[in-house]
């Protein structure tokens, strides 16, 4: 139940990909098994239009495709009604955290909260002068670590989701007053959803106001 969401979140990342994943594996007009000029000359443009876009996508934060991930968002957008801004945050923030209560990992929303990654408890083996006391004891410890392995990478990836829906549901005048702050560059390089909640919380108080 924990991944359904992530899966509807995923089928929709995966349509939006497709159209990149088409104009780079797809051949070169004017290319043939000869290895000609005209083919090899196309397809290096290519490839210099598809490291560009690239390039563009790393610094974009419209995230329209995650817009309305969660239905009851539908079409409220963060800063369309200027007066609203914040308690549309509030709003956006709420439903985002009460989804990830009911679809995803609870590690999830505890580093949401916590504003970092809450990684799954360790199991203590018991030791014996540095070795494990049994060989129980060291499979109990293996079997944990690769499934807190496991767990730690869909928290991760949920965590990614989650940035592409509070973006998505933001107007392009937010989006643009995010550019504005000091870690903008670090936040949407990594998509770092740690870095984003604050940016959107301090930055819709008074939002009427300033804009």
């Amino acid at each position: 139940q924990e991944e359904s969401f992530l899966q509807h979140i995923l089928s929709i990342a995966i349509v939006a990909l497709m159209s990149t994943e088409n104009e780079t594996t797809s051949p070169a007009a004017g290319d043939d098994k000869t290895g000609n000029n005209a083919g090899s000359n196309q397809r290096s443009g290519n490839k210099n239009k598809n490291k560009q876009k690239k390039q563009n996508h790393q610094h974009n934060t419209a995230g329209s495709s995650f817009k309305g991930a969660i239905p009851e968002l539908g079409a409220i957008t963060i800063g369309d009604t200027p007066s609203q801004t914040n308690a549309y945050f509030v709003k956006v923030d709420r439903a985002i955290r009460n989804q990830i209560g009911r679809e995803m990992h609870e590690l999830s929303l505890k580093s949401l909260e916590g504003g970092e990654l809450a990684k799954p408890e360790e199991y203590q083996a018991k030791m014996v002068d540095g070795s494990f006391e049994n060989e129980m004891e060291k499979m109990k410890y293996e079997i944990n670590y690769k499934e807190n392995l496991r767990i730690e990478g869909l928290v991760k990836k949920e965590l990614f989701q989650i940035f592409h829906i509070y973006i998505g549901q933001c107007s392009d005048q937010v989006k643009a007053s995010l550019k504005e702050h000091a870690d903008y560059e670090e936040m949407v390089t990594s998509k770092n959803v740690f870095l984003l909640r604050p940016m959107l919380k301090n930055l819709t108080v008074g939002f009427n106001e300033t804009k």
